[in-house]
């Protein structure tokens, strides 16, 4: 209720910042991921769309399906997400976002003061390389892939080679335009 925010907030701050993983839960939840990842197989405008990156870039982290594949996901363990949630979940990694009648000061004030309690213990700070080097031609013309479908899918893309010298600002702008 609106009469207990700052115990609703900090209950928020607890679920997204405090792990819990059980290694029989990430089994169960392995299993899971593994039977969504064959099935997007069957999908074809999925596989069009993980071919046309595939064939776009070189080294791009874009190239890998965000899922991962049979390897990855196998390895994943309680452990694993307990490291991946240290370094990432963080609240200088998270922002809040607020519509209604509340006072901005006091909001601001619990936010600092969960923001501490909920700080990792390490302050490293986390290398995010995700502009790799990247050629400007594709890596691949084509991709074939062969499907039963009531109609061929096609997929065409291409590098934008200026779009690397503008800012982040022009860059949003610019696709905001297209």
């Amino acid at each position: 209720s609106v009469s207990d925010f700052e115990e609703n907030l900090e209950t928020l701050f607890r679920l997204g910042f405090e792990p819990y993983f059980e290694e029989r839960s990430v089994e169960l939840e392995r299993d899971i991921i593994l039977r969504e990842l064959a099935s997007y197989q069957d999908h074809p405008d999925w596989v069009c769309y993980q071919n046309l990156l595939r064939a776009l870039y070189h080294k791009h982290p874009l190239r890998v399906d965000i899922v991962g594949d049979d390897d990855s996901i196998h390895a994943i363990s309680a452990r694993t997400l307990e490291a991946a949630h240290g370094h990432f979940y963080q609240p200088r990694n998270a922002g809040l976002f607020l519509a209604g009648d509340f006072d901005l000061e006091q909001v601001q004030a619990v936010v600092e003061k969960l923001s501490d309690d909920y700080a990792p213990l390490s302050k490293e700070k986390i290398e995010r390389n995700v502009a790799a080097k990247e050629p400007k031609a594709p890596k691949q013309a084509r991709i074939t892939t062969r499907m039963y479908t009531n109609l061929p899918r096609f997929l065409m893309g291409y590098k934008d080679r200026q779009a690397s010298k503008l800012s982040a600002k022009e860059r949003v702008q610019r696709e905001l335009m297209a």
